[in-house]
């Protein structure tokens, strides 16, 4: 049974129409219209007063509609519809509800359809992610309903019940304490209050000892930060307000940080159609990122060069060291050097090296330009719980000594990620007690005595430290699917404590954080409005910290005597879709293309040009990768932007248990890492490449990489354009115009972006993917070109390609005034709508792809086949307001209709004209940067309005007079 049914509902929720509560305990009490913002006081629901048992609650809520009112062990689904007995208030059939909720640390809204969640969005009203989210955070939905979850617990790998594994695991843990036994809770990176108090009262219960663990940490940030300021955290980082960025390999735009909040914070400075001064970002790396791809001057140097290159700053800007910049490297130290003095104490240094004495010394740069307590500060926040590679290291040759009695795994999955699997495996099989807290089988689980299957966590409670003064809540937005229960209900039963994990953290917020502030007279009034927001600001839990006195000389001797050998620079990297492998199971983010790249569903060996001349290697030669510690044989990528010397792999893949879709896709690239000066490095020397003789082709959705000089992408430099903000923007095409006037009277919708905002990040595809149902086809049909996603994002080079220059555009059907593909159509299945948008109708389409022929921006898709929707479960993350379509059908954007006439409705119901801002595209709403701008244009005081007008604002291939209703603005680098 979930423990999370069993508590009575004493309460009423908040709806929204923005972000809403749930489950708020007020017994027969209407939540006060003055907890809520004015956006909430305007939403046609009202809250209501309700005490029932969660359960029937979460019944009432509509989830018996949807088919799989699942609770314990139940195996077979209810296949019945059943009709609401007694009809929730709040519940509306065909309206959405939100919820404010959490995704690993990033606050964020939950759309649900009659109990479903189907959609995730960015919550706004969070003042540090500002409603940024990720392709990660978007995708997560789907992993809900995962038919490859666990349905209950398991000892010895069969299924069993709370009870047994309750009794057994507490015995266990008794034996392991008994016998003087180490004892160890092994969970990934977490910033949890109520959580972390959880652990600490299981720790303080047998004895345990805490290690937290996550493969490709950012460990030597916090290591450094321990040196220098005496805290082990990760400092906070302010893009927005550098004049200049200079980042060594750190991806800070995808896997580097907190990627949403940094985009959000880069994005401001880039918008200079808005007033905004530009600032400057220079990128040293070996291979192309997507944040070197988004630099205003990039250098690609080698890991290697990027530490002389950090040395020789350190001795141009503090005279400390003994820094000489090698012949290649003079130029850049110069340009990093002139630009970091010039802007000191409004610029940033950032380091992706995974080196603690580089670390150091990018501290010591930052404090020496006077940068501490203005683009970065650093915290000493209470509740931050970060990976320690040297304690995990500990806990390892503990276990292979046979010191460590039982082990505990929370979200962490070392059997396939540590560097060294087999030396961890063959210590837990020395391990008395093994359990992990698996959502789905994985390389950890599948080794583990025990399995306390944790709900997924749109199904839990918990809480969040986002950043020094900012905390957000994690809440239910579904009964859990499964016999599930969370892992904080689990520690605490096996602590003794009874209590549900919920009232054990409202009892905490209550103790801890209700005494904190004086805007509310009880804490229950309190945990009300915080949870209804989902945020809440809590100011005196962190106090900044300075960096106290500290030498890099001998970290500097330390960086500079690493030794290089003869051979290829092994690096392993994240993708911004797969990162670590955890989310390997995930349909949507294997498709996603890689922003780089754009392959799709595999890992690859990245090989710079100079190296491919070199050893005549082409795109899709497989080769075999050797180092002292392991060995890949994949396809090869010949990518521009690589360092000569240096070969890239991907970690993430080469999964062996991770459900139907991650399973054996590509090889595992952790093993290339090792444990180098005591924390694990992502860079090795030892590389020896080699040709097959094979040859298999990627499933890419991009081969062609050039303008071939056309105009697509319109750029300029920030000099000209303050000096003509219509440089770069030169209209050369004489129009003929042949086709008769539309009217354009009433709404009329158009679609602006920003190609200085936007970064090519593809989290718009994603919820793309999610708003439209869009199918994906798998490796075999994306390699033949039949993807099916409406919203690409185009990439294209310029310049040398050992060191080009990138430009990222979104590409979506254009919505043609005069669309060449309503000429075509035979059957009028593409016709163009009153308020301006080119309309699809699907079930007119006989499948002639004229259209698509006829299409000069190639952004039609047709269904080639009915793509599988055979799994009932995962059909759950369908939006009922979207047809799905099937086989001989094409199909496009639609500018989400659905969006536009529920936006329509709403004003009509609210009886009051649409206003700016009413009606978002899914893909608008998760575009962290803002890049992309909707609305109606006959609407002079839109902001798209404003957009169009803008002397940046352009369309593609204008001399066709397709008269595009979405048009894009310039490119400016800052150079």
């Amino acid at each position: 049974m979930s423990e999370i049914d069993n508590k009575p509902i004493e309460a009423k929720t908040g709806v929204g129409s923005q972000v809403e509560g749930y489950w708020q305990d007020v017994e027969n009490k209407v939540l006060d219209q003055e907890y809520l913002s004015k956006e909430f006081q305007d939403s046609e629901f009202d809250s209501f007063s309700i005490k029932k048992t969660r359960r029937n609650f979460l019944k009432i809520m509509g989830f018996s509609v949807t088919a799989l009112p699942l609770s314990g062990c139940i195996k077979i689904p209810v296949r019945k519809a059943i009709p609401y007995l007694k009809k929730n208030d709040v519940v509306y059939p065909g309206v959405p509800n939100y919820y404010a909720s959490t995704w690993k640390g990033l606050p964020i809204r939950v759309k649900t359809r009659e109990g479903r969640p189907i959609l995730i969005e960015g919550n706004s009203m969070s003042t540090v992610s500002q409603g940024g989210t990720d392709a990660q955070a978007n995708a997560a939905v789907l992993d809900l309903y995962d038919s490859y979850r666990l349905k209950s617990p398991l000892i010895s790998g069969k299924e069993t019940t709370w009870e047994a594994i309750d009794a057994q695991v507490v015995d266990a843990l008794n034996e392991a304490k008994e016998a003087g036994k180490e004892i160890y809770l092994v969970t990934s990176e977490f910033s949890s209050p109520s959580e972390l108090a959880v652990i600490k009262d299981f720790m303080a219960k047998y004895g345990a000892k805490h290690v937290a663990y996550q493969a490709n940490s950012r460990y030597a940030v916090a290591k450094a930060n321990e040196i220098t300021h005496k805290q082990f955290t990760i400092s906070e980082y302010d893009f927005e307000a550098a004049d200049v960025v200079v980042s060594l390999g750190a991806d800070f735009l995808a896997t580097w940080g907190d990627s949403a909040v940094n985009s959000k914070q880069y994005s401001k400075r880039k918008a200079v159609s808005e007033g905004a001064m530009m600032n400057k970002h220079i990128q040293v790396e070996a291979l192309m990122s997507l944040t070197g791809s988004n630099a205003d001057h990039r250098f690609t140097r080698s890991v290697k060069d990027q530490r002389n290159i950090l040395l020789s700053v350190l001795k141009e800007i503090t005279g400390e060291g003994e820094g000489k910049a090698a012949d290649g490297n003079k130029e850049v130290v110069k340009i990093i050097a002139s630009e970091l003095k010039a802007n000191a104490g409004k610029s940033l240094l950032v380091s992706g090296d995974s080196d603690v004495s580089a670390q150091i010394i990018v501290n010591k740069i930052n404090q020496a330009l006077n940068n501490y307590g203005t683009t970065l500060k650093v915290y000493n926040k209470p509740y931050e719980v970060l990976a320690n590679e040297k304690d995990f290291e500990e806990f390892v040759n503990g276990m292979n000594q046979g010191e460590v009695g039982a082990a505990l795994f929370l979200d962490t999955n070392p059997a396939y990620d540590y560097y060294n699997a087999e030396k961890f495996k063959s210590g837990l099989a020395k391990v008395g007690a093994t359990l992990s807290f698996a959502m789905a089988q994985d390389e950890t689980s599948s080794l583990c005595k025990f399995v306390a299957t944790r709900n997924h966590v749109l199904e839990s409670w918990s809480d969040n430290q986002v950043s020094h003064n900012e905390f957000s809540f994690t809440q239910p937005t579904i009964q859990p699917l499964f016999g599930t229960r969370m892992a904080s209900e689990s520690l605490l039963k096996w602590s003794g404590n009874d209590k549900e994990f919920y009232t054990y953290m409202q009892e905490f917020w209550a103790k801890n954080f209700f005494p904190k502030q004086s805007e509310f007279t009880t804490a229950l009034d309190y945990w009300n409005k915080s949870l209804h927001d989902g945020v809440t600001t809590i100011n005196g839990v962190s106090s900044e910290v300075s960096a106290s006195g500290f030498n890099v000389t001998s970290y500097a001797k330390a960086l500079a005597s690493i030794k290089y050998s003869d051979g290829y620079n092994v690096v392993t990297y994240q993708k911004s879709a797969i990162m670590d492998g955890k989310m390997a199971n995930n349909p949507w983010l294997q498709e996603l293309p890689d922003p780089i790249t754009k392959a799709t569903w595999d890992n690859y060996i990245m090989v710079g040009p100079k190296d491919a001349k070199k050893e005549s290697i082409k795109s899709g030669d497989v080769l075999t990768l050797k180092t002292e510690t392991a060995s890949v044989t994949l396809p090869a990528i010949v990518q521009p932007g690589v360092a000569a010397g240096t070969v890239a792999v991907a970690v993430g893949y080469g999964r062996s248990v991770a459900g139907k879709v991650g399973k054996n896709l590509g090889q595992n690239a952790f093993p290339f890492n090792s444990f180098v000066n005591g924390s694990v490095s992502t860079s090795s020397s030892f590389g020896a490449l080699s040709k097959t003789g094979k040859f298999k082709g990627l499933a890419q959705t991009q081969t062609h990489h050039s303008m071939e000089g056309r105009d697509i992408v319109r750029e300029t430099t920030y000099e000209e354009y303050k000096k003509n903000p219509k440089s770069g923007n030169t209209k050369k095409a004489k129009i003929v115009d042949i086709y008769p006037k539309h009217d354009q009277s009433g709404h009329q919708w158009a679609m602006a972006i920003d190609l200085n905002k936007c970064t090519g990040c593809s989290s718009c595809i994603i919820s793309c993917h999610a708003e439209n149902n869009v199918p994906v086809v798998g490796r075999k049909e994306v390699a033949m070109r039949r993807d099916m996603h409406w919203l690409r994002i185009d990439r294209y080079y310029k310049g040398d390609e050992n060191q080009p220059e990138v430009m990222h555009m979104p590409m979506l059907c254009l919505h043609c005034e005069n669309a060449p593909c309503e000429n075509v159509c035979p059957v009028l299945a593409t016709v163009h709508s009153s308020d301006g948008l080119n309309q699809q109708i699907y079930n007119r389409c006989v499948g002639t792809r004229y259209c698509a022929n006829n299409c000069p921006y190639k952004v039609r898709r047709f269904n080639w086949f009915n793509y599988a929707h055979d799994d009932e479960l995962q059909n759950m993350a369908l939006n009922p307001d979207i047809t799905v379509r099937t086989r001989g059908v094409m199909e496009k954007c639609s500018m989400c209709i659905q969006r536009i006439q529920d936006g329509k409705l709403k004003a009509k119901r609210e009886r009051r004209p649409l206003k700016d801002g009413d009606i978002k595209t899914a893909c608008q709403v998760s575009c962290s940067t803002e890049a992309i701008i909707f609305g109606d244009k006959n609407d002079k005081d839109s902001k798209i309005a404003q957009f169009l007008k803008d002397d940046r604002n352009y369309t593609v291939i204008e001399e066709l007079n397709t008269q595009p209703r979405v048009s894009y603005l310039t490119k400016i680098r800052n150079k």
